[in-house]
């Protein structure tokens, strides 16, 4: 239309583009041309301002930006980081324009919690090998008797297992089936957690076993398990940023 006002692009780069018109500036905003911290002014006034500034440009920017903070890490030692450091208290990422808050992530599905923890049971199952092989070549030598073989082989079990899931949840913030599956705890509302928060976690856990029916009721209803509820806790899935473009 001949009356529609048309803007004028000065990226940070300093390549200068236009004139074009706000359906235009909005394509090219969802195309990664214009970024929140482009200039951006009217053919018919001489004062540059931001493109962030801009109101029908705001909300797609911070979209944008908010993609580009959650996907900044690619390796998988600096993705590993990342969950680690939602530990913090106030935010995963920022990038000066946006900040990624906790809150932000979904809470994981049923089928993930369900995949990571048969993972995990796998890998106990593998370290209960172990153990079992390790007891029994013990007993072989001497070194063990039929009096105490069942008792110290169980108990090295259960430690291995308590200790796997506490220290790597606590310190690592998710297991090894968690983590393949994209899944991690975090307290609900966003604070930091200790080794003594994720001991109660696990005990509630293993208490519940017997009723984990009831638990994947409650999970289903309220979006999170009993144990989780009792240690103000939440099952969260890595946030994936959606393609605009």
């Amino acid at each position: 239309m001949a009356n529609e006002r048309m803007y004028l692009v000065k990226t940070t780069e300093g390549e200068e583009m236009g004139p074009a018109d706000q359906e235009t500036l909005v394509k090219w905003a969802e195309s990664g041309k214009i970024h929140p911290d482009d200039k951006i002014r009217s053919t018919m006034i001489a004062k540059w301002d931001r493109a962030i500034n801009y109101d029908f440009l705001k909300q797609l920017l911070l979209g944008v930006e908010e993609a580009e903070v959650m996907k900044k890490n690619k390796t998988w030692f600096s993705k590993m980081m990342d969950r680690i450091n939602l530990r913090a208290p106030e935010l995963e990422g920022s990038s000066g324009i946006v900040s990624v808050r906790l809150e932000t992530y979904p809470s994981a599905s049923i089928p993930m919690r369900i995949m990571a923890s048969l993972m995990d049971t796998v890998i106990m199952i593998l370290a209960f090998i172990v153990v079992y092989f390790s007891c029994y070549a013990l007993f072989r030598s001497g070194s063990l008797d039929q009096n105490n073989a069942g008792y110290i082989c169980t108990t090295v079990f259960f430690l291995i297992y308590m200790l796997y899931h506490v220290l790597m949840i606590a310190y690592r913030i998710q297991t090894y089936g968690q983590r393949y599956w994209g899944v991690f705890l975090c307290r609900k509302n966003g604070q930091k957690f200790w080794v003594g928060r994720v001991f109660f976690y696990f005990v509630f856990n293993l208490l519940l076993m017997p009723f984990f029916l009831v638990n994947w009721v409650i999970l289903a209803s309220f979006g999170r398990t009993i144990p989780e509820i009792l240690t103000g806790m939440r099952m969260v899935k890595v946030k994936l940023a959606k393609n605009r473009a």
